[in-house]
């Protein structure tokens, strides 16, 4: 589970044409209070919007019910409402909010703000202990270690005069970064301390792989999408893709998988108690052919 605290609600909510619809249905008032439970939900579960309540065991309408304290019927309704308007979607079985993005609490960013003030605050270490080297401090550096602490205080201070300049090429409310913030988050929530892109320029070269596939490999969103949620949710590759670039490479294997695993069928074929023997399962026409061929034996 995640350790989300919040979620962002707009104040501009109850203007919006989907929320004044649902509050026009019966039992609307309901539906909404249960919209923004479904959203607290997901905070707590993960930063990636799905909602579950443990990642092998998805919620069914009746444990809804019993959590948010509701009708299991005014359960159903709400869902099937919200499915229909495209805020909610079903994913291997799990709720899933769509445009997590906009209802995500500031969290995720601090996480990532977080990891760059403890490298700043590193930064400015190695330039004291530098600097103390040559004072009166009980400070030994060799000229190895000195070398070795200016060129990553060097490389460290590009970076972030680089980064200052930088010009971001893709807008927040992107395809390229909705793809890339869903990425991020799903592998924070997997492994806080996890190397992600931290600052406009790393950001926008993840972005770049996703356009790519866009542009030269002729992927639609919508497949690139999908398949993203695969990779994201699946136990083997969700601890593989770590990077935009790493999903391209494996983009063929991925979209394979996901359309295959959603085309399976779950096995109708009855079983006997015996080793799990395949049993065949015969008709009353069956019985009558297999009577009328034991009677001309006869």
């Amino acid at each position: 589970m995640g350790d989300v605290k919040w979620i962002r609600l707009s104040i501009d909510m109850f203007n919006n044409r989907k929320i004044k619809y649902l509050r026009s249905l019966p039992e609307g008032n309901n539906i909404i209070l249960i919209w923004v439970m479904l959203l607290t939900i997901a905070g707590r579960c993960n930063t990636s919007g799905m909602i579950f309540l443990t990642e092998n065991v998805p919620y069914t309408t009746k444990m809804l019910a019993k959590e948010l304290d509701f009708e299991e019927n005014t359960i159903i309704l709400a869902i099937n409402a919200l499915v229909q308007l495209g805020m909610i979607d079903y994913y291997n079985e799990n709720l899933l909010i769509t445009g997590w993005e906009e209802h995500q609490n500031i969290d995720g960013l601090e996480k990532i703000r977080e990891q760059a003030r403890k490298r700043q605050a590193k930064l400015r270490s190695k330039q004291k202990l530098l600097s103390d080297s040559n004072a009166t401090h009980n400070v030994t550096v060799t000229q190895g270690n000195a070398i070795e602490l200016d060129k990553e205080i060097e490389i460290d201070i590009d970076n972030k005069e680089h980064s200052l300049a930088y010009e971001k090429k893709y807008a927040n409310d992107s395809f390229e970064m909705k793809c890339v913030n869903y990425l991020i988050n799903s592998i924070a929530s997997e492994m806080p301390n996890a190397k992600i892109p931290d600052n406009d320029k790393s950001i926008d070269d993840w972005c770049d792989h996703v356009e790519k596939m866009k542009r030269l490999d002729k992927q639609s969103e919508a497949d690139i999408w999908s398949t993203l949620l695969y990779a994201t949710s699946d136990n083997f590759w969700k601890s593989n893709i770590r990077s935009t670039k790493k999903f391209r490479e494996k983009y063929e294997t991925l979209f394979l998988q996901s359309k295959n695993k959603k085309n399976t069928k779950p096995q109708t074929q009855s079983t006997n108690k015996f080793n799990q023997f395949p049993q065949r399962v015969y008709s009353q026409t069956d019985y009558s052919s297999l009577e009328q061929r034991l009677l001309n034996k006869g």
